[in-house]
């Protein structure tokens, strides 16, 4: 498949071009995406499907969270993305906190962690999930 790497990322909505809740069997039927380099990881609730720049987690054959990381261009909030330093992210929306779930989020932005570089320098985050926050 060829994810869209310049799509916008949705908090509680999609990345990639693909949006939460999409059949993982409709997708591979459509995009023969699988026929891809991935990683295919087996964990008690849920499958991850892990590519170059994008990673899926199923459940249920559905996609339930989503995760853009390495080359990929889309931007949250049209100001987001892989690269941005954490602090410029602060300046503008605020501390990031660990929820109850140990997720490194935003409080002003709902449906949507973050991890980052802790050795860098200026803290560059690293990747960012999509999650439905009534589901996770």
């Amino acid at each position: 498949m060829k994810f869209d790497l310049n799509a916008p990322i949705l908090p509680s909505m999609g990345a990639a071009g693909i949006s939460l809740g999409a059949s993982i069997t409709e997708l591979t039927q459509k995009n023969n995406f699988l026929s891809d380099n991935y990683f295919k990881r087996l964990e008690s609730d849920y499958i991850v499907y892990r590519f170059e720049s994008v990673t899926l987690w199923t459940t249920d054959s559905l996609v339930s969270q989503i995760s853009v990381h390495n080359k990929y261009r889309g931007k949250l909030l049209n100001d987001i993305h892989i690269g941005i330093p954490k602090s410029s992210v602060e300046k503008k929306y605020g501390s990031f906190v660990l929820d109850i779930e140990d997720n490194l989020i935003i409080g002003s932005i709902n449906g949507v962690c973050f991890e980052f570089d802790v050795e860098s320098a200026v803290g560059e985050i690293t990747e960012i999930f999509v999650y439905d926050r009534y589901i996770k």
